[in-house]
């Protein structure tokens, strides 16, 4: 795909821009926590974007560190998505569990990228990991004592929305199996990157909105 640069140049625009603003919106509130928490979700995706932006034009040509570097902010900023909607519930984040997530989503893709090559689980763990914590939020954003406001109902609908995007994209990198398929592999991208820009832009309306 010609346009993967572009595309992830304005994802990796997009997420610092989200990062910015909810930082504003931290520092506008009086600290509350889960804006800083999004707003470094929104950072480390930005990261994450870059590194891909720098592999795809040949900028970064050291394939264990891309896969490294990509792989931990992928892992990490989903959780930290839902650290974040457990603070404005006013729950305890779990921290060693959530930080088992991120080790154990960030270590099966490496372990299935150098150790056990595995093209379909490798490049199948970041999207479940995502499908789990956007099941997980939309578990916290339904499971609240106050009456919800239509911003939350409509929030609990997108994250289930979300939930079946990131499952499906995944669906389509485990079929490819234990070896590259460039035809399945097309399809993934093509999927992954239709839906990412507008998936990144909600999210960030979202946690702006709420």
């Amino acid at each position: 795909m010609e346009q993967l640069p572009l595309v992830m140049i304005s994802l990796f625009l997009t997420c610092v821009s989200m990062s910015a603003i909810l930082f504003m919106a931290w520092r506008a509130l009086g600290g509350e926590r889960h804006a800083l928490t999004w707003s470094i979700a929104f950072a480390v995706s930005s990261v994450q974007w870059a590194f891909n932006v720098a592999w795809e034009t040949g900028w970064l040509t050291n394939n264990e560190m891309y896969l490294v570097i990509v792989n931990l902010a992928g892992s990490l900023t989903p959780v930290l998505g839902v650290a974040g909607y457990r603070q404005r519930a006013k729950k305890h984040i779990y921290l060693p569990l959530m930080s088992g997530i991120v080790l154990a989503a960030w270590g099966t893709s490496l372990w299935f990228a150098f150790l056990q090559p595995h093209a379909g689980i490798s490049h199948g763990v970041l999207p479940i990991t995502a499908a789990c914590m956007f099941l997980w939020t939309a578990w916290i954003l339904y499971n609240v004592a106050h009456d919800k406001r239509s911003i939350e109902w409509a929030s609990v609908a997108g994250y289930l929305l979300f939930t079946f995007v990131e499952a499906s994209i995944a669906g389509f990198a485990l079929i490819q199996g234990a070896e590259f398929d460039a035809g399945v592999m097309a399809q993934y991208q093509t999927i992954f990157f239709v839906t990412r820009p507008t998936l990144v832009v909600v999210l960030g309306l979202l946690a702006l909105s709420i």
